[in-house]
């Protein structure tokens, strides 16, 4: 079994509940990215972050919904694609008290919703102010129905991510660091991971992740024009 480097690409819509249509994020395969966290914080450029999570929940009010691909399917190569997709919604406050969010992932697309689970992730923002501080613990993997077992242990991780911001002559960018700790981090195993992402302009950003096993590296594009529609893509195990 030849392992390599892996590609994944995930489309992402956020939007409230009073629209007909939403859609970010999906903690299937490799948890790809939620970046409400930099949203809330209304940054002038755009943060992404690739490959690990962050402290981000949705906003109360938000649905969202996310497909992702992957390629080869599991890091073996000559395994295919692999598509993804999830749904939810956000309420509470992280600000006032704890922000909660619920996200229904289906990884069987053949047919349509023959696999998946449900995950749950409670936010709290920790410091407030243009330099934010958020920590999150999150718990997924619950109530899996399909090939992905009733046997399957749930995945809990704790984040916490902090923006901040550098500048170079007189131009500034935001930037992200998260880290945190899961206990199926490392291909099942617990592990720890870290990520730094920076926003280099109001619609594209690039990240750098890992842990102690994989460095992974991903962009981000918001669609503009079309408010809450973003892409982003990247490679694991660089």
């Amino acid at each position: 079994m030849k392992l390599c480097a892996v590609c994944a690409t995930s489309l992402m819509c956020l939007t409230g509940f009073a629209q007909a249509q939403g859609q970010q994020v999906s903690e299937s395969n490799f948890q790809l990215l939620i970046d409400t966290l930099a949203v809330q914080a209304e940054p002038r450029k755009r943060l992404t972050m690739f490959g690990v999570p962050t402290a981000g929940v949705a906003a109360s009010g938000r649905i969202f919904g996310s497909a992702s691909m992957v390629s080869p399917r599991g890091g073996v190569d000559g395994a295919g694609l692999d598509f993804d997709t999830a749904f939810g919604f956000g309420i509470g406050s992280e600000t006032e008290s704890v922000g909660v969010q619920v996200t229904a992932n289906v990884t069987g697309t053949n047919p349509f919703g023959d696999a998946g689970y449900f995950g749950l992730k409670f936010g709290r923002r920790l410091v407030d102010g243009p330099n934010p501080t958020s920590a999150a613990l999150s718990i997924s993997k619950l109530a899996p129905w399909g090939s992905i077992g009733n046997n399957t242990d749930a995945s809990v991780t704790l984040v916490v991510t902090h923006l901040n911001s550098f500048s170079l002559g007189d131009t500034e960018y935001p930037v992200m660091v998260t880290s945190g700790y899961g206990n199926q981090t490392l291909g099942g195993e617990p592990g720890a991971f870290l990520g730094f992402g920076v926003g280099l302009t109001s619609n594209f950003g690039m990240s750098l992740s890992g842990n102690v096993e994989q460095i992974n590296a991903g962009v981000g594009l918001s669609i503009p024009g079309m408010d809450g529609l973003s892409i982003s893509t990247g490679f694991n195990d660089i």
